[in-house]
């Protein structure tokens, strides 16, 4: 006589041939892993219509593929143009010929969820590759006019929302995780003029870029409690104590002032957003490893903290701050802040003074904000 276990067993296989072929003759497919039922895509192409009265243009949907799969949205703005925005199982970045613009979202095994903000992948699509001659005048999305699906594989939970704020989150987590290198790095992988005759090559490092993963990273921790994400933080510092001409993120200033460079240029750039960008990072890193494992990233931030201190002096024009310290690493002309990285400047040294009790941080973004309003420093 059969226990119970088996019992539910025969009857789960029973069931699940009967759904699978009863749903196949729908396109759909039953999948007992999932408790669900799925559309199947045979290559064929379905298309999928949509409510107009949604005013919701986030796209959520889960994906196995079987082969190439090109699931393509068509798009009608306010003026009554029609674009479609394609995602394909491949790993082109991004392309556009006008009308159509093709995102192109990895290849994979097994399920995975997709999150996409339609409206911000079209801006971005219009305006590539050519931004002077993208599209002028304000652009309304007013509906997705139908979800086209070609290819192989099975795709579920098709669904227009208003966010997908967590899975982004979490999905920009995972590719900390997935990309970071031996050296506890993400490689930025395109070429960066910063002056005439001063160039980084593909595959070199950012400090800011290195600050901005250890805030997602520290985050995720404190939201998932998964350690792999504290671990790779940690692992972040590491570019932190090489020099910029060994393709790290430090530079010397005066001998005696060391400098987490954005842009890693020898003779050295200074950028200030990017610098402080980095205290955060370093600064969160610290806060959620504790005393013992953040001892690193507390080094490094304080280090950092007394650079900042004795240096903001020079960022200050009297009228406005400066973007960088070219002028007096590379002996050319300022490069002032435009009025929107000097509000940055203004807004980052707040945080900092939040964080840090020093009375010249509070007073350079006060008197910087003054620069905003008109005011200016005293002349003779």
């Amino acid at each position: 006589m059969k226990n119970r276990l088996e019992l539910r067993r025969d009857n789960l296989l029973a069931w699940r041939e009967l759904f699978t072929n009863l749903y196949e003759l729908k396109s759909l497919v039953f999948d007992f892993g999932r408790n669900t039922s799925t559309l199947c895509l045979t290559g064929e192409g379905i298309s999928l219509s949509v409510d107009s009265a949604t005013k919701d243009f986030v796209l959520n949907f889960d994906l196995l593929l079987r082969g190439e799969v090109r699931v393509s949205i068509v798009l009608e703005l306010d003026n009554a143009d029609l674009f479609t925005v394609h995602y394909t199982s491949n790993n082109a970045f991004l392309s556009s010929n006008g009308k159509e613009v093709f995102y192109g979202v990895g290849h994979w095994k097994g399920w995975r969820r997709i999150a996409r903000n339609l409206d911000t992948d079209l801006r971005k699509g219009i305006k590539f590759p050519d931004k002077k001659n993208a599209r002028k005048g304000k652009m309304t999305l007013t509906e997705v006019q139908s979800i086209l699906l070609h290819g192989k594989g099975l795709i579920d939970n098709i669904t227009l929302m208003r966010s997908a704020h967590e899975h982004s989150f979490l999905a920009a987590a995972n590719w900390f995780l997935r990309y970071q290198n031996n050296l506890g790095s993400w490689p930025i992988t395109v070429k960066r003029k910063v002056i005439d005759g001063v160039t980084l090559l593909p595959d070199w490092y950012s400090a800011m870029g290195q600050g901005q993963g250890m805030s997602l990273l520290t985050r995720a921790y404190l939201f998932t409690k998964n350690p792999a994400y504290l671990r790779a933080a940690l692992r972040a510092t590491k570019l932190f104590k090489v020099k910029a001409v060994d393709k790290g993120v430090l530079n010397t200033f005066m001998n005696q002032y060391h400098w987490y460079e954005e842009y890693p240029t020898s003779p050295s750039t200074l950028v200030l957003n990017g610098f402080i960008y980095s205290l955060l990072g370093l600064y969160d890193l610290k806060l959620t490893a504790g005393p013992q494992q953040g001892a690193e990233a507390a080094e490094l931030f304080d280090q950092g903290m007394r650079s900042l201190k004795a240096m903001l002096p020079l960022y200050d024009s009297g009228s406005g701050s400066f973007y960088d310290l070219r002028h007096m690493t590379m002996r050319v002309a300022p490069n002032l802040a435009r009025w929107d990285y000097h509000t940055l400047h203004v807004s980052l040294l707040y945080v900092l003074a939040n964080i840090d009790p020093d009375p010249i941080l509070k007073t350079t973004a006060m008197r910087w904000e003054g620069y905003t309003q008109g005011k200016r420093a005293k002349h003779n």
